[in-house]
């Protein structure tokens, strides 16, 4: 492999090294547009942080606001009591509903 070189009037250093230039001399293999769960996987690895950041931010913000937000919620209520009223049966009526109790 030739070792390329950028030349100065007083530096002389490479630009890449050898095992850089080997790769990129790897023939690249076309996408197939299929992803394997590994390849999947290894995306979110590295997008982690994507996720992460703006979760940790909503967390945050929402933690302050319900810890700072001024408590305005008021609630009253009305109970109306009346008397309640028991139905009287008539007289047939209770005499039936004891002659079954014996």
């Amino acid at each position: 492999m030739q070792n390329y070189v950028f030349a100065s009037a007083t530096l002389s250093y490479p630009l890449f090294d050898e095992q850089e230039a080997l790769r990129m001399a790897e023939p690249q293999l076309p996408d197939t547009g299929v992803k394997t769960a590994a390849d999947i996987i290894g995306i979110l690895r590295r997008r982690k942080w994507i996720f992460v950041v703006p979760a940790l931010a909503v967390f945050v913000l929402t933690s302050l606001l319900v810890l700072f937000l001024l408590r305005t919620h008021k609630s009253t209520t009305t109970i109306l009591i009346e008397e309640q009223e028991i139905p009287r049966l008539p007289r047939s009526a209770s005499a039936w509903c004891c002659s079954l109790s014996k």
